[in-house]
Parts: structure tokens; C-alpha cells; sequence
């Protein structure tokens, strides 16, 4: 008895260890309240529809949980489908509870009739509503999870840098303007040295019409250099 009590509460012990995850980050104080205050609800309505009890209460767990989760999620995003889902959870919910509250303040108590107290169409559209409500939860489980799942693949994702990558037209430009910038500058100098040179000096004194004795005066060298300067530049 003892070995089975140990192995019973190693059990409990590894069941608990792979549950506690998902109840700390799922299980919370609001939770709890919904599911005290759905439950009793909902069994009052399965039990109108002649249901087991213990389905209304897996049901008002199911919705609870659903509920929670999907409104979170809403208000963090501003999801529309969430919004969507969440606002037909709560209608269909209202039109599910109403008739079985009703009924039961005129009365009826637990043995309450849905057919007393709703018309054939309207026992038809109470009962297809009863029925959506047990799988729209599903689906706004399913919904959050996937958003959950799309913002953490999201984090993990590293954030590629955007580098700035200057047009290749531009550069080469950009090179083309200081390359002619260079060569410009080169040609100054040149000229500026051509210009000191006094036998190019001359030959442009010459070529305005001056004599050789003029350009010697104003090179300050005798008329024959020029004279020779002019022979060797022809």
C-alpha cells in the first residue's frame, strides 16, 4: 500500500511538473471567478436542454478560459477577428442564458421547459445557438494561439540592420567631378609654368608683332638670345 501511495504521488508530482508551465502563464485570479460564475449558468441552461450537467460545466470552463484569453489578446493587438469572435461569444451567450433565467425567476426552477416558455422558431434559433456556442470557444483558442505563436517567432527573429548603400550613378559621378577636378588643376599648373618660361615668354611677344629688341627689353636678355630662342621654337 505504501509503495502504491508512493508511486500514485510520483506520479501526481511529474504530472504536476509538466502542467505547471501552462497553469502559471494561463491560470489566472479572473479565470478562476468566470469559471465560478459561468458554471452555474450554464448547467441551468444544458439542464433546460435536457443535457448532462457535467457538460454545461465543461462547457462554461471551455468558454471561460476562451473568453479570458481572447479578450487579453484583443485589447493587446486590436485583432478584429478577435473582436469578431469575442462579440458572438457574448451574444450567443446572452441569447442562450436569458430564456433559462427567465424562466426559472417566473418559477420553473431547475425542472424548468424551454418549449413552455419559447415558440417553435424560436426553440429552433435557441437550440442552434446552444449548439454554436460549444465550438466558437474552440475557435478563439485556436486564434489566440496563433497570434501568441506569430509574436514570439516574431521576437525571435533578429533585427536586420539597414545599411545605406550610396547609387552606383552617384559614385561614379562623384569620381568622374573630382577626377576633372585634378586634371584641371594639373593644366593650371602647366600653364602657370609655360607662362615663367621665358622662351615661350617670346615666342607669344612675337607673335603679338614685337620686334626682337622689344622682347629683349622687357625679358632683359640681348635681341640675338631671342633671336635664338626664335629659331629653335620655328
Amino acid at each position: 500500500m505504501k509503495e502504491l501511495m508512493q508511486v500514485l504521488y510520483n506520479g501526481l508530482g511529474s504530472a504536476w511538473t509538466m502542467v505547471q508551465p501552462w497553469a502559471q502563464r494561463n491560470v489566472t485570479f479572473g479565470l478562476i471567478l468566470a469559471i465560478v460564475t459561468e458554471v452555474p449558468r450554464w448547467t441551468f441552461a444544458f439542464a433546460a436542454a435536457h443535457e448532462p450537467i457535467w457538460a454545461g460545466c465543461a462547457l462554461a470552463a471551455l468558454m471561460s478560459y476562451a473568453a479570458a484569453h481572447a479578450w487579453e489578446e484583443y485589447f493587446a493587438r486590436h485583432d478584429r477577428l478577435l473582436l469578431l469572435l469575442n462579440g458572438l461569444s457574448l451574444g450567443f451567450g446572452v441569447f442562450t442564458i436569458s430564456p433559462v433565467i427567465f424562466a426559472m425567476t417566473k418559477g420553473g426552477g431547475h425542472d424548468v421547459q424551454m418549449a413552455d416558455i419559447l415558440p417553435m422558431p424560436l426553440l429552433w434559433l435557441w437550440a442552434i445557438v446552444l449548439a454554436s456556442t460549444t465550438f466558437l470557444p474552440l475557435i478563439q483558442v485556436a486564434v489566440v494561439e496563433v497570434r501568441r505563436r506569430e509574436r514570439v517567432q516574431s521576437a525571435a527573429q533578429p533585427k536586420q540592420k539597414k545599411t545605406v548603400q550610396p547609387q552606383l550613378d552617384s559614385v561614379q559621378m562623384d569620381v568622374q567631378l573630382v577626377q576633372g577636378d585634378v586634371q584641371a588643376q594639373e593644366m593650371t599648373v602647366q600653364d602657370d609654368e609655360a607662362t615663367n618660361d621665358p622662351k615661350v615668354l617670346a615666342r607669344l611677344l612675337k607673335d603679338e608683332g614685337l620686334t626682337d629688341g622689344q622682347i629683349g627689353e622687357r625679358l632683359g636678355v640681348h635681341r640675338n638670345t631671342v633671336g635664338k630662342w626664335l629659331k629653335v621654337a620655328a
